[in-house]
């Protein structure tokens, strides 16, 4: 005859693990702007929510990112090639360039992005033959961009909702400045040491 237990089931061993990890602090990880707390040797269905051990994204701006990693724009003109825009990737050690228009009175003008998964997926479906073809074919023409006076914070929530690695900086019509999430990453590294 069985008698039911309503409490939770118990394994060989899993008293030893109980053991094992009591005294044991939580443990604290980081995704994203997601913080949640795993408690190792228990089960939790519902990830409680923990407060970061520090609140740098919300009290940095994007100004002082960009005062960091410095203010240098690598760009080209939308009637380049495709050639020229991955050399450009490479020389640079970049991963997105800013497309400008070709008007030399209007030349700042951002038209788009060219990222180097513009460029592997074009090269990937349509062959070598897209390296002579302009970037304005290939490029992301819908800029999502935030300002200097934004936080951190607002940046990593354009990176995650939109699935982009680089946002252009732009103060009343002017681009100020590129960031990427790999720079928001080395200056969290640098707060938390």
């Amino acid at each position: 005859m069985r008698s039911s237990n309503t409490g939770a089931r118990q394994t060989p061993g899993s008293q030893a693990q109980d053991t094992a990890f009591a005294g044991l602090n939580p443990v604290q990880l980081t995704f994203g702007i997601l913080y949640t707390t795993i408690i190792q040797g228990q089960d939790t269905t519902r990830p409680k929510k923990a407060k970061p051990a520090w609140n740098w994204e919300v009290r940095m701006k994007v100004r002082e990112l960009l005062l960091k990693k410095g203010t240098r724009i690598i760009s080209l003109r939308m009637n380049e090639t495709v050639e020229r825009a991955a050399r450009m990737l490479r020389e640079e050690n970049v991963g997105a360039l800013v497309v400008k228009d070709v008007c030399n009175s209007e030349g700042d003008t951002i038209v788009g992005m060219f990222s180097e998964r513009d460029f592997l997926r074009a090269v990937v479906d349509k062959g070598p033959a897209i390296l002579k073809q302009p970037v304005s074919r290939l490029m992301t023409p819908k800029v999502i961009a935030c300002n200097s006076r934004d936080d951190i914070s607002h940046a990593v929530a354009l990176f995650n909702k939109h699935q982009i690695r680089h946002l252009p900086v732009i103060d009343d019509s002017a681009l100020i400045g590129v960031i990427s999430i790999r720079d928001i990453v080395a200056v969290s590294e640098l707060v938390a040491a």
